[in-house]
């Protein structure tokens, strides 16, 4: 199960991208070495699991 928040939050929340062009926490672990991981690095960052103990 996925947490899915719209690009709204993420902005405010400066996870994928910012107004302010300040450093994003994407950016921060943008480091793949292809254009397929920086993809699923952002769909795990944007979409984090969201697990219920049980």
């Amino acid at each position: 199960m996925h947490l899915s928040s719209d690009r709204q939050t993420l902005n405010d929340l400066s996870i994928i991208e910012n107004n302010n062009n300040e450093r994003t926490i994407y950016s921060f672990f943008k480091h793949a070495e292809t254009i397929g991981g920086n993809r699923y690095i952002e769909n795990w960052i944007s979409q984090p699991l969201n697990q219920e103990k049980k």
